[in-house]
């Protein structure tokens, strides 16, 4: 029988110092004992990749995505090297790799690029020779072009996922500076609770919403290859954290697991004229790195009507987008709103909640989607405080 495979990710936070690296390396020494291998991912320490974004900006007002990529990447380059010297230094044989030297292939999007497989060949038999491989996450290379591609803010996440599922890997564990999932942001509500299980239906709907806990990608892959993930906090590893496997089967009664929401975004509804197809603008809205938190789409007679909300940062982009592909673009209604998502099942079912919702919210409420995964509630901006602290207060969460 081959030994036990640990894939191990840990975070920027987990990683910002050489104190921290040090002990991450102790704690691996602790908790990987042979013949267990692990392969650990890891992401830049500390701020460095937005210290490293920052200074781009000083050099370049809007520096090529192709060299964003190639500055980026040296984050988790260097980190990865470091942690495996302090693995060597605990007595345990360990070599670093970048995603590109162990075959982890994208397309060509820089800045968010899309795994379409892992090789995996070089990985294994460094398995064979070392105890534990040390990952640079959130980078990888496009095998036409050999260029270094990047996966996304967070993409170190959707790195450690994606070799779990290639390597068939006994586990898979993401440390980060929480412990755990909560039913609502615990820095923002002092009554969150930790959930000590998630379904990866939910929790693909949870990171999707806004959740900073496990990158959205990351959760549709464990959800495809059904990947049990072990979430913990690097600074209190012992804690039991949140385990998000296997599928949510309530009854017919709503089941509410968490309440997410973000700030400052703009919410636009747009009648585009003279667009042709409506598959160009979906692919495109599909292929950026900021989707819409809430949009929907469809056609009124030789019109597509376009509803979405987004950061304010970003409407540019899909406004001159849209111009481009249509011979008009007509807003019918801008508006500033905090957008909260509530996360669970079964409340397309329920007949109730909008009355709920409506009451309780009263004049702040401007935007209120319900859907069988996803309650989508948008507020204005300054009762975003309040609603928070109102929604989380309204219904029972399930922690069991």
């Amino acid at each position: 029988m081959p030994p036990a495979l640990v894939i191990q990710k840990y975070g920027g936070t987990s990683l910002a110092t050489v104190e921290r690296i040090q002990q991450v390396a102790h704690y691996i020494r602790s908790t990987i004992r042979p013949p267990t291998q692990a392969v650990v991912v890891v992401s830049a320490m500390g701020s460095f990749t937005d210290e490293w974004v920052a200074l781009a900006a000083d050099v370049h007002p809007n520096p090529p995505q192709r060299e964003m990529d190639m500055l980026l990447t040296a984050g988790e380059r260097m980190t990865a090297a470091l942690l495996a010297m302090a693995l060597e230094k605990e007595g345990l044989h360990a070599i670093s790799f970048t995603g590109s030297q162990i075959g982890i292939l994208t397309d060509s999007t820089h800045g968010n690029a899309k795994i379409h497989r892992i090789l995996g060949d070089r990985l294994r038999k460094s398995l064979e020779a070392y105890q534990i491989v040390v990952i640079a996450g959130f980078q990888g290379v496009d095998p036409q072009t050999k260029e270094v591609t990047t996966l996304g803010r967070g993409g170190s996440d959707l790195t450690a996922v994606a070799l779990a599922a290639t390597l068939r890997a006994d586990r898979c564990e993401i440390y980060k500076d929480v412990e755990g999932i909560y039913t609502a942001d615990p820095r923002a509500i002092s009554s969150a609770r930790r959930l000590p299980h998630l379904s990866w239906e939910s929790a693909c709907i949870l990171s999707g919403s806004g959740a900073q806990v496990l990158h959205d990608r990351a959760a549709n892959l464990a959800c495809k290859y059904e990947i049990p993930i072990h979430i913990h906090s690097s600074l209190a590893p012992s804690q039991p954290g949140t385990v998000i496997e296997g599928h949510t089967r309530p009854m017919e009664t709503p089941h509410f697991v968490a309440l997410t929401d973000k700030k400052d975004l703009v919410y636009l509804d747009l009648m585009l004229t003279g667009c042709g197809a409506i598959q160009p603008i979906y692919e495109w809205l599909c292929s950026r790195g900021d989707i819409p938190q809430l949009w929907s789409l469809r056609r009124i007679d030789d019109q597509i009507e376009l509803q979405l909300s987004l950061e304010l940062a970003h409407a540019s982009a899909y406004m001159e987008f849209l111009t481009i592909q249509c011979k008009k673009v007509e807003c019918k209604r801008k508006l500033s709103i905090h957008l909260f998502s509530i996360v669970g099942t079964g409340f397309s079912q329920s007949h109730t909640l909008l009355e709920t919702i409506t009451i309780l919210l009263g004049e702040a409420l401007l935007l209120l989607e319900i859907q069988h995964g996803v309650i989508q509630i948008g507020v204005k901006p300054e009762s975003g405080e309040e609603s928070r602290e109102r929604l989380h207060r309204a219904f029972s969460w399930s922690v069991g």
